[in-house]
């Protein structure tokens, strides 16, 4: 199988007809597409693995216009690459590692398109001398990448597509799962980061900013900052939402298109899922009841409105095979006998048709705590079955194959360690492929504390963006989650799987990895890949 183009370019007076030829080693066709009878072979060469190319030139009477000849065997290299992994499902594909490159020749380029650079990075070059901020500097995806030293930020200035234009981009240290990720700008009001674009319905608050590994590993190796270095003129560049340069956030969560059915189902179930946890997590202080430690205020409105919620959540998840309708009852029937609801009945209870009658008088604070405890655990139990999954989910997973079998060779290996709370975390990488050309590489994470979770799934074949994530992303919901939350945030996690950790930011954090231990794909992977394996010591 072969793959051609036929181009015109030009030397001197003469004009030549350029066929450009990518051909399948040992598959290469007997005479290549010609315009003439006769030809020349230019060169043959082997340009990838199983691959190769053959420049055939024709001399014509024809004045044209030149082409870039390399530029387009390129493209067509990389498109034939991209055929290659279609037609060959076992070939692994990884990207080159990335290459030093010399940082003083990328500032004087910059300095010499200074009026052509983003705003930000204008006034940078106004107000501090470029070498004293950023140090280090490489190639990698086709990219040129110049690094600060790393902080409690690191800073760098990404060129794409060999223009002439530059980009500053930032990452951060995460706190939670002490990994550094992409930190597109502030939030309205500049107080919080983003995570994203959290606008977009992709979004996932975990796993939209997870950076390329090729990425993490140039970022460890970065310098500590000297003591003297000033960051003020560095972080005075950093974009908010709306506000200072809020135009030069170009983060992207377009999507991976998966194309067997049986993957897109269990990618839709995850998101669900994870959006039902979102939902529970972020909406504690919308409960309109207080918390056994504090003295919110809140009345039967508010949760009235939660309790529908609840239903809705209840309803969808019996179409997934979860039976939640009898724990929910429970908890409608007790608040009704406590005179604070009234149940309009206009069928089954659990039906869209039930509202709830509002009792408009004020709740005493035991009712409150007692109510919220109630509710809490409801949502404990709406939280487990989320992560052990359900009949209808777990048969997906057993027919459709997107589970790696992680007793194949490991595709690639590392380690992640800033010396956080997390200690050293070992990341193993595995691919699975479906029969209609999807291909996707899972990272399982293994810490030192003996805590094992899904840190991503990717299709590595996508290439990488300017901030240094993947270019589509692949987003698989609530498969996809950090070890650690904060503990405002898991307030709605079964006691029973939660554990205090240490904080190495001051927030408290609580350890959910007992429920992340529910998913299928992690039991599978503690099943085959013991930890003393990786450790070579029992689990902590």
């Amino acid at each position: 199988m072969s793959n051609s183009l036929v181009l015109v370019a030009t030397e001197a007076k003469s004009a030549y007809t350029v066929t450009v030829t990518i051909n399948t080693i040992g598959a290469r066709t007997k005479k290549p597409p010609s315009i003439k009878k006769s030809f020349k072979i230019f060169t043959s060469f082997k340009l990838i693995k199983n691959t190769c190319i053959d420049i055939y030139i024709f001399k014509q009477n024809v004045k044209v216009r030149p082409l870039n000849l390399f530029v387009i065997i390129l493209n067509m290299s990389h498109n034939r690459e991209q055929n290659i992994l279609q037609e060959e499902k076992s070939e692994h594909w990884n990207r080159k590692p990335a290459e030093v490159a010399n940082i003083e020749s990328c500032i004087q380029f910059i300095k010499s398109a200074a009026y052509k650079q983003p705003q930000s990075l204008q006034n940078l070059l106004k107000s501090r001398e470029l070498s004293e901020l950023f140090t280090s500097c490489y190639m990698y995806d086709d990219k040129l990448w110049c690094f600060s030293p790393w902080g409690e930020i690191t800073y760098a200035l990404v060129n794409d597509n060999n223009n002439e234009v530059f980009n500053l981009r930032f990452f951060r240290l995460s706190g939670s799962d002490n990994q550094f990720k992409a930190f597109p700008g502030y939030r309205v009001g500049g107080d919080s980061v983003l995570k994203g674009d959290e606008d977009d319905p992709n979004h996932n608050y975990v796993q939209s900013a997870k950076l390329d590994p090729e990425i993490t590993k140039i970022i460890e190796r970065l310098p500590n900052p000297p003591k003297h270095m000033n960051w003020d003129a560095l972080s005075g560049t950093i974009p908010e939402k709306g506000g200072r340069y809020g135009g030069e956030i170009a983060f992207s969560e377009q999507q991976v298109s998966l194309k067997s059915e049986s993957w897109r189902k269990i990618q839709e179930c995850l998101r669900w899922f994870y959006q039902v946890f979102h939902f529970i997590r972020e909406k504690q202080n919308m409960l309109g009841v207080a918390r056994a430690a504090e003295n919110e205020q809140g009345e039967p409105q508010d949760l009235r409105k939660n309790l529908e919620n609840l239903m809705t959540i209840a309803s969808s998840m019996e179409k997934l095979g979860i039976r939640m309708g009898g724990t929910v009852h429970e908890l409608v029937s007790w608040l009704e006998s406590k005179g604070v609801l009234m149940i309009e009945k206009q069928g089954r209870w659990l039906n869209k048709g039930d509202t709830f009658g509002v009792i408009n008088k004020p709740m005493a604070p035991e009712l409150k705590v007692e109510t919220y405890e109630r509710l809490r655990q409801v949502y404990g139990v709406v939280n487990y079955y989320l992560f052990a999954g359900s009949p209808v989910i777990n048969q997906l997973w057993r027919e459709s194959g997107l589970i790696p079998d992680f007793n194949d060779k490991v595709v690639s290996s590392y380690d992640i360690d800033t010396d956080g709370q997390h200690g050293r975390i070992m990341i193993e990488e595995f691919d699975s492929q479906s029969t209609e050309g999807d291909y996707l590489r899972w990272a399982m994470a293994t810490d030192s504390h003996g805590r094992v979770y899904v840190d991503n799934v990717y299709d590595p074949r996508v290439g990488v963006d300017t901030y240094g994530t993947a270019k589509l992303k692949t987003n698989m919901g609530i498969l996809i989650q950090k070890p650690e939350d904060y503990a405002e945030q898991a307030w709605a996690v079964p006691e029973s799987y939660l554990r205090q950790t240490q904080s190495v930011t001051g927030r408290p954090y609580v350890d959910i990895s007992r429920l992340i231990a529910e998913l299928k794909p992690v039991k599978d992977y503690l099943q085959t890949r013991p930890y003393e394996r990786l450790f070579g010591e029992k689990r902590p």
